[in-house]
């Protein structure tokens, strides 16, 4: 039987992976440059925004959440400068205007027209002194149902609203569908920076940031007691070939790893722990539910010629997205 105590790490391993910043040339990157459109609030210069996008699971939402904790530590903003929303679902434009309007405090926030929350959302935000507002999983706006081009103008406008209105600048994360917006407004390409994209590691190229990543990863199960029978080489090429190269995808392995070594009432992970997790988390289409399974040799051939993931797709033009 599980004791207290091992449930107790299981339940720390989690909440420490979780709050593990771990930053990486893309992380840093995209990090740097929502920190641009902050400075600008700074300088007194006029509201921007930015699109970060990339598939998912390369950790778009990462940057997001560390991007507002380092803004709230480094540079002293708090939670009314910084309004950050991840919509989720089938979402019409109308519910983000009630969870904005919400969050603000307006006792009537269900009720009104678009239009009509929108400019009790601009009063709002400049009562409160907002200066970015960040929208996390913006594709989801974006559905085959809705995504025609009246709603790509109508969310362009809020957009541009919030920025003349409100003097907010706007940080959208999603994605590629979200560089469709992009793509059909030009009054929005002239008011945000260059999208910036977040992609998967790839092998070889990647090969020694990846490690690194990892090692920091095996480092926070090491400060909670949890260790691994692997050598830090495998359990890097392993979770690699297992993850495709998606960070998020290799933390749950390692959470799932550290529970089934815990679950059994040890701290070490076995080669069957982490082959466990890779079979329960990982599906065919995301990469190798068996890499854990492989010999060595298996292992170094399939890294040696791992084909490079492709980019995530470019957005459609204007006029493809006018056809819709």
């Amino acid at each position: 039987m599980t004791s207290a105590h091992h449930i107790s790490i299981v339940r720390s391993v989690s909440d420490a992976l979780k709050k593990r910043v771990v930053s990486h040339p893309q992380f840093a990157s995209a990090m740097a440059s929502c920190e641009r459109i902050l400075a600008r609030h700074t300088l007194g210069m006029s509201p921007s925004g930015l699109f970060v996008y990339g598939p998912s699971g390369v950790g778009k939402s990462h940057v997001a959440t560390s991007f507002v904790d380092r803004a709230q530590s480094a540079y002293g903003r708090n939670n009314g400068t910084i309004l950050h929303f991840t919509l989720s679902g089938t979402t019409a434009l109308g519910d983000v205007y009630t969870d904005i309007l919400k969050t603000l405090g307006d006792p009537n926030f269900t009720n009104g027209t678009i239009p009509g929350k929108l400019n009790r959302i601009t009063d709002g935000l400049k009562a409160r002194g907002t200066e970015i507002v960040i929208f996390d999983e913006m594709h989801h706006l974006f559905t085959a149902k809705l995504a025609g081009p009246k709603l790509l103008i109508d969310i362009a406008n809020g957009l541009k609203a919030l920025m003349d209105s409100a003097k907010v600048s706007i940080l959208i994360f999603g994605i590629p569908d979200v560089l469709r917006l992009w793509h059909h407004d030009q009054q929005i390409r002239r008011r945000f920076n260059a999208p910036v994209p977040l992609t998967f590691f790839s092998y070889p190229d990647d090969r020694v940031t990846w490690t690194a990543i990892i090692k920091d990863l095996l480092g926070v199960l090491n400060q909670c007691s949890v260790t691994s029978t692997l050598p830090l080489g495998s359990v890097s090429d392993r979770t690699f070939l297992a993850s495709n190269g998606s960070i998020a995808i290799a933390s749950r392995i390692l959470n799932e790893a550290a529970a089934n070594a815990l679950l059994r009432s040890d701290t070490e992970m076995s080669k069957a722990d982490f082959s466990q997790a890779a079979r329960s988390i990982v599906t065919v289409e995301d990469g190798n539910p068996m890499a854990f399974e492989l010999s060595d040799a298996m292992v170094a051939n399939a890294c040696r010629s791992h084909a490079t993931p492709q980019p995530a797709p470019r957005a459609p033009g204007v006029s493809a997205v006018l056809s819709t």
